[in-house]
């Protein structure tokens, strides 16, 4: 017979959600690529062929957030957009 006060809790694997953010010492932070694309609004799928500077920690995927937003709003383009004019030889 077992004593269910001595059993040991199940181990819980955290999921990628719920991963903490990473502070790093030059003040940029480490954010969830699953996180970063909820608060982003893309999918995560997006997120990886717009090939975003990816570090993996415990085999989960972090982008830095600052570096990351700034690509993703260098790609951005206002709906109609001429093209742009090349210089004359």
């Amino acid at each position: 017979m077992v004593d269910a006060s001595v059993a040991a809790a199940p181990i819980r694997k955290v999921r990628k959600e719920e991963r903490p953010s990473i502070q790093l010492p030059d003040g940029e932070v480490l954010d969830p690529r699953v996180r970063f694309a909820a608060g982003v609004g893309l999918s995560e799928k997006s997120l990886v062929k717009l090939n975003l500077p990816t570090t993996y920690i415990g085999a989960c995927a972090y982008v830095k957030r600052n570096a990351s937003l700034e690509l993703i709003a260098s790609r951005a383009r206002r709906r109609n957009e001429p093209p742009r004019r090349r210089r004359p030889k």
